[in-house]
């Protein structure tokens, strides 16, 4: 398991050094990838325009049609865009170049777990398998 925890509110450098410290500390962590930094809190307009490089990035990403929406976890802070999930190489490699080329993006941080293809393929069939298909129709009610 790989942990990624990024904050820019964090109050003093002490507190991130502890969290790194215990986290690391946790079964099944593998790696944690720190990239706390302290400064204010983000401003209303900050995180509204970090749901926009969102949106855009993850619209991109499906709009490539050659990466499973399932596979990658998109987080924006402060411009900066946190690519996160299990991908192929080559998934990974598109991801990181959408993502670089998104209009407003300042930094792009590739915390993506490469794994081979038939891994990602197992992945899916796990994660299809235990999905329940949705119903025929949605009830309507009348009024």
């Amino acid at each position: 398991m790989h942990f990624y925890w990024e904050s820019n509110d964090a109050k003093s450098q002490t507190h991130p050094r502890r969290l790194e410290a215990e986290t690391r500390k946790l079964d099944g962590v593998r790696e944690v990838y720190n990239e706390l930094g302290i400064g204010p809190a983000s401003s209303l307009g900050s995180r509204s325009t970090d749901s926009y490089i969102d949106s855009k990035v993850k619209a991109r990403l499906v709009d490539s049609n050659q990466i499973s929406a399932n596979h990658i976890k998109v987080v924006t802070e402060r411009a900066v865009v946190h690519l996160m999930g299990i991908v192929n190489a080559r998934e990974a490699k598109v991801a990181v170049d959408v993502a670089r080329t998104t209009s407003g993006v300042k930094k792009v941080v590739n915390v993506l777990e490469v794994v081979a293809d038939e891994d990602t393929r197992r992945l899916d069939n796990q994660s299809l398998g235990a999905r329940n298909p949705p119903p025929a129709s949605a009830p309507v009610e009348n009024r």
